[in-house]
């Protein structure tokens, strides 16, 4: 069993949402660790402003509260 722990890198992107930093459909640039957690799972480090991004807000926060919980 594993978890994830996404709580600060959550309220760190709605935060961003709040002060108009980010928007939900605003693509960004996903930082991953460089290890498979488990499957072809590559945990998220950090996200960064990027015009030629991988992910919208949207996607990246969906990932990120789905992995937040606890894994089976």
């Amino acid at each position: 069993m594993a978890s994830y722990d996404y709580q600060d890198l959550i309220h760190e992107i709605e935060q961003d949402i709040k002060e108009g930093l980010l928007s939900f459909n605003q693509k960004i640039k996903v930082e991953r660790a460089k290890i498979k957690a488990y499957g072809n799972y590559y945990p998220v480090l950090d996200y960064e402003y990027s015009s030629d991004g991988e992910m919208t807000v949207l996607e990246l926060l969906t990932e990120l509260n789905y992995h937040n919980q606890i894994i089976k």
